[in-house]
């Protein structure tokens, strides 16, 4: 579900007043001001109509009596779903001391803050969150807000006590899947004491860490981890760069990182504890970790790299680690991603069958979805269950339950759980009518499920003729060369190889975990 703030920059609008979409308390209203960034002070934008420059415009709360300044609205959310409160402030540099007693502003500024209110559809207050944005240096704010239970709407309101005044751009209150802070690490934050810069959200465990170009005035949203100094100089230490996150258990995660590595090696002939890397821990509540994934990313392909992952059954953490070696070069990181989807698995097979090699190059996969008839909201002829009947001759696999087909995660289970007719199996989910509407699932991502679940069905067909494997795991059918195969079952080679593609088939469109654990058998009608 997405939900976002307008952006104040979007609407022309009078220095009495608020933003349009926008609300502040009447006897508050005139603490709004406007400001044509960054040289036009408030009063010279005067009561005039006239539209100026949109990208200049910038709001200001400005509070000097006794009243604070306060923006806010109203935003639809839903209950579990996670929100990035983001937006760019800072005060002004055209507000000398001077200045400000032309104002009759302190030099002395109350801290402003930030509070989102969580109420359910009735306008009942469920929980509050907030805090003081005051921090030396500090220009960005990003939080991530999970909305209670019941949630239905909420109240995002800035505020500026008095005596005080700051500047807002760039404000928005989105939905996400996103699981880490400032992926792009286009924020960054200035310790008081050592005067370090480091991105928002992420911990410097070792080496050395620059915004990339090194003498940017401001961090354009890359980083860059050193091996060497600026010199040329080895460093003392591998350069880490670290992020902890919580992730749910058993659930699809999918990592992104875009980089650029300055390798001073041969990558290729390195162990992968050597190289310029990403590194994915999963973390269980008590602290324990599982050996690292790791993910090299200075070889000779491209910038992107990606990474598909379940998260284990007692996983509570994920920990990110970006890794440049000591004394091998530099590594230029533009972003990282870890998302939380539900992934469909698209079966998909290149065959060299002629003599020769099979070279694949800028590979592209698209899934157009039918048109639905007009009948899509009305209710079906035939109940799922009713369909599912006719099925379940086919294989045993359409007993099996639905959420082993891969893309069916936790919540898709729930909805199909709570239909009038239950949808619990393969077969009665490949059966369902394809017209139906179902709440909460797109329609395209419910023909996506429908028709993995009819080909694991389809894929199974040819499973009777084997019946001599029946207590095979499948994976040992899949492993075995089709000449020994044939041998062992006395069919003909080409048999043999169009069953083993079919069930290689079924290996994308069924979980991993669930795959394990089938026998031929559990295939055979």
């Amino acid at each position: 579900m997405m939900s976002e703030l307008r952006s104040v920059k979007l609407h022309s609008w009078h220095q009495a007043g608020v933003p349009l979409g926008w609300q502040s308390p009447a006897e508050a209203e005139d603490q709004i001001c406007r400001f044509k960034w960054p040289t036009i002070k408030p009063d010279e934008l005067g009561e005039s109509s006239e539209t100026l420059p949109l990208e200049h415009i910038v709001v200001g709360l400005m509070a000097e009596g006794g009243e604070p300044a306060v923006l806010s609205q109203n935003v639809p959310v839903a209950g579990g779903c996670t929100y990035v409160l983001h937006f760019r402030f800072t005060v002004p540099d055209i507000f000398s001391k001077k200045s400000l007693s032309e104002y009759g502003i302190f030099s002395r500024f109350a801290a402003p803050s930030w509070e989102v209110s969580w109420l359910d559809a009735e306008g009942q207050l469920i929980h509050s969150e907030g805090e003081e944005f005051n921090q030396p240096n500090q220009y960005f704010i990003e939080e991530r807000l999970v909305a209670p239970s019941g949630a239905a709407q909420a109240n995002v309101r800035l505020i500026q006590p008095p005596p005080g005044i700051f500047v807002l751009d760039d404000i928005s209150f989105t939905s996400t899947l996103e699981t880490l802070t400032n992926s792009t690490f286009s924020l960054w934050e200035t310790e008081d004491v050592a005067g370090i810069s480091t991105p928002l959200g992420w911990n410097i465990v070792g080496g050395w860490v620059d915004s990339y170009p090194p003498d940017a005035t401001t961090p354009i949203g890359r980083v860059l981890l050193r091996g060497m100094g600026p010199n040329g100089e080895t460093l003392s230490e591998d350069t880490v760069l670290a992020q902890k996150v919580n992730v749910l258990a058993n659930a699809d995660y999918q990592l992104q990182v875009s980089t650029r590595s300055v390798s001073l090696a041969d990558a290729e002939n390195l162990l992968p504890e050597q190289r310029a890397r990403l590194e994915l821990c999963w973390i269980t509540d008590e602290g324990k970790t599982a050996e690292p994934a790791i993910l090299p990313l200075d070889g000779r392909d491209f910038p992107l790299h990606a990474w598909i992952s379940t998260a284990p059954t007692d996983a509570t953490q994920a920990e990110i680690r970006l890794i440049q070696p000591q004394g091998l070069g530099n590594l230029v990181v533009e972003s990282v991603s870890l998302e939380q989807s539900d992934l469909v698995s698209v079966p998909l097979i290149f065959l060299a069958e002629a003599p020769g090699e099979l070279v694949v190059s800028n590979l592209g996969v698209t899934y157009n979805v039918p048109i639905l008839p007009k009948s899509t909201m009305q209710t079906p002829r035939n109940t799922a269950k009713h369909l599912a009947l006719r099925t379940r001759g086919v294989s045993k696999l359409a007993d099996q339950p639905a959420t082993i087909v891969a893309g069916v995660g936790d919540r898709l289970s729930v909805i199909l759980d709570n239909l009038p007719t239950p949808v619990k199996t393969i077969g009665e989910l490949a059966a369902i009518d394809p017209s139906m509407s179902i709440n909460g699932i797109s329609s395209e991502r419910f023909l996506e499920i429908k028709a993995a679940a009819e080909m694991a069905l389809d894929s199974t067909v040819e499973s009777n003729s084997f019946a001599s494997l029946a207590d095979w795991p499948l994976e040992k059918v899949m492993q075995l060369s089709p000449t020994n195969l044939a041998h062992e079952t006395s069919q003909s080679k080409e048999r043999v190889e169009q069953f083993q593609r079919n069930l290689r088939a079924l290996r994308l469109l069924l979980k991993n975990e669930a795959l394990h654990n089938l026998r031929l058998s559990d295939l055979m009608s």
